[in-house]
């Protein structure tokens, strides 16, 4: 057995370590730093790994963004998989390649699109840290904080699924609170944080919540009691943080749901557009380590600017949803949150179907038409109708935008000149 083998049979982790190398023309590989996160005293061929990324010829899945290639390759010979970005960088008239890797276990890792997405968004953050660093002559040591914490959230994010739907919990006596937290569990795609130092308490929630979801969304679930929230986890229980809730859904790229158990209160994101905009450019400004003032003043700006909306009352659809589950016998109460999520989801793709064959060339539909949808989908008012909006993303990402958002960035534009 080799040294590789021997080291990933020792070894829980899937993902293992992260690697920085530099490049000659001829594909010499230089190591210059490495962050592991398993404890063995077998070394992986960092050398080889690092080659693959910068020999192999450009694929179609290869990326390059903003001077920055980034490379999926596994070597199936080793069992070991990795993600790379490919970046140049000029110092004293002198340029110079470098690759860095995120390196992990193939033998132990499904890779699905959202383990993918993940991987991709903390190798992003890698790439301008270290490449920051090398740019402006800092210690590389500056960027394990951050290598540190991506390597623990993606070997929990890839442990942290929930294979079997939980048994529908006893009636809650809040139930109007739950009617609320389930609401905006819709409105995020069923992203929800739960915060509570009393676990019982927030597994409670949790599997409240879990019985109105898709079995992809929880199988990237945890029913753990975790730290800290780990960004790509559909469903997720934490401690109490220290952090406000805007402080860290601001780096989130999609919708979530926050919901604070102490004093019993519902928060929720902005739209999907606007979260992934807003995080995208607060993420970008973070990740770059210099000590520019305007950097500074930007992400001040952009932390004024971001607000969270708490939600203080349930939509109608919810609220009849959750009285004909509360009123059903026990032993069925499952079967009918799975037949309430798929007549949500038929609403959700009558609304899209409608909402396409009415726009035409448009990018949005006027109010009184949405008051005419919502009318033929025998909704109740305009709350329900943002609910379906908002689930309807998870089956056309547009189609929020062409019911709500667009409309209003329209008439703020024309009302503007």
């Amino acid at each position: 057995m080799n040294e590789v083998e021997s080291l990933l049979n020792s070894t829980d982790s899937t993902f293992l370590a992260v690697a920085l190398g530099t490049y000659n023309d001829q594909k010499e590989v230089t190591v210059l730093e490495k962050w592991l996160y398993y404890q063995d005293k077998n070394e992986m061929p960092f050398e080889y790994l690092l080659k693959l990324n910068t020999y192999i010829p450009s694929s179609e899945k290869d990326m390059r963004l903003k001077n920055i290639l980034f490379r999926h390759v596994d070597s199936h010979q080793l069992n070991l998989g990795s993600f790379a970005s490919i970046y140049q960088i000029t110092n004293d008239d002198v340029k110079r390649n470098y690759c860095v890797a995120i390196i992990y276990n193939l033998k132990k890792i499904d890779m699905s699109f959202e383990q993918e997405q993940q991987i991709k968004y903390f190798l992003k953050q890698i790439t301008h840290s270290t490449r920051s660093a090398l740019k402006f002559q800092q210690p590389l040591q500056i960027s394990t904080p951050l290598i540190s914490r991506a390597l623990e959230y993606l070997n929990r994010f890839t442990n942290a699924h929930i294979y079997k739907m939980p048994d529908f919990p006893s009636l809650p006596a809040d139930l109007m609170f739950h009617m609320i937290a389930l609401t905006s569990h819709f409105e995020t795609q069923m992203s929800t944080i739960i915060e509570s130092n009393d676990y019982n308490q927030a597994k409670a929630m949790a599997q409240f919540l879990a019985n109105f979801m898709f079995p992809y969304q929880l199988y990237h679930s945890s029913f753990e009691h975790l730290r800290r929230p780990i960004s790509g986890l559909y469903l997720q229980i934490i401690q109490c943080q220290a952090q406000s809730p805007e402080d860290i859904l601001l780096t989130f790229s999609f919708p979530c749901t926050w919901i604070r158990l102490s004093d019993k209160t519902v928060w929720q994101t902005p739209t999907m557009d606007e979260q992934i905009s807003v995080s995208g450019d607060y993420n970008s400004l973070v990740n770059l380590n210099t000590e520019d003032p305007e950097r500074e003043r930007l992400i001040q700006v952009i932390k004024k600017k971001y607000k969270l909306t708490q939600k203080t009352s349930p939509c109608p659809w919810v609220v009849s949803s959750v009285i004909l589950v509360s009123q059903a016998e026990e032993r069925i109460r499952q079967r009918m949150c799975a037949l309430r999520l798929e007549s949500l989801m038929n609403i959700a793709r009558s609304a899209i179907d409608i909402t396409n064959n009415w726009i035409g060339e448009s990018s949005f539909i006027l109010f009184e038409k949405v008051r005419e949808l919502w009318e033929i989908l025998g909704l109740t008012g305009k709350d329900d109708m943002y609910m379906i909006a908002a689930v309807g993303q998870i089956l056309d990402s547009t189609i929020q935008g062409k019911l709500f958002t667009n409309r209003r960035v329209v008439l703020m534009q024309i009302s503007s000149v």
